[in-house]
């Protein structure tokens, strides 16, 4: 495990420590070996157990078609009879789905109709934003996104590409020590400034 690890699985537990109340799916795009979710699923247990959850990997690398300017060459990620590792990994959560494919696209065959929880680790601006495209509007308000690269150096395309999508939205990432960044879903309740006396 890579320095820090331990720092980023602690900011995936607050989070969703912060939704177990809400409605939502709770999704992972790259989740590689699965080793964060693991954490998360034996972490809160039962309370997690009724909640539908999803793990999206190609589990064959970086699609050729969504690498343009990814640190990381698609074949990194190409590890022998993986799917099938993180299958068995999950095989006890019955309410846990694991899908093979290039997300976004492994979404047009799901129907989901609210997201509480998003963490997007794909390494790739393109599949990231083609996920939030698909799945901004059924982000809950109050619904956590968490990009897990963002602030490194050497994924400088995924920072930038995405800080004016989520401008576009009205929000900004919360850039953290780990690399990581939180983007909160803000209400659309619009708040009047109030009439001053003078």
């Amino acid at each position: 495990p890579y320095t820090g690890m331990a720092w980023r699985a602690h900011t995936i537990i607050w989070c969703i420590s912060q939704l177990l109340n809400h409605s939502g799916a709770i999704m992972e795009f790259g989740t590689f070996r699965g080793f964060k979710m693991k954490f998360v699923m034996e972490y809160f247990g039962e309370q997690l157990a009724q909640r539908d959850v999803y793990l999206f990997d190609t589990f064959e690398g970086i699609d050729p078609k969504q690498a343009a300017d990814s640190p990381i060459s698609p074949d990194e990620h190409q590890k022998a009879q993986l799917h099938a590792f993180v299958q068995d990994r999950f095989k006890q959560y019955s309410n846990v789905q694991i899908i093979k494919g290039a997300a976004p696209f492994t979404l047009d065959d799901l129907t989901i109709d609210k997201v509480s929880f998003m963490h997007l680790d794909m390494n790739s601006w393109m599949a990231e934003i083609g996920t939030l495209e698909k799945l901004w509007h059924k982000l809950e308000p109050g619904g956590i996104v968490l990009l897990d690269d963002f602030g490194l150096f050497s994924h400088r395309a995924q920072k930038e590409k995405e800080l004016l999508w989520f401008k576009d939205k009205g929000h900004t990432p919360l850039e953290l020590p780990t690399g990581q960044a939180m983007v909160i879903k803000l209400s659309l309740i619009h708040i009047s400034e109030p009439t001053r006396p003078y």
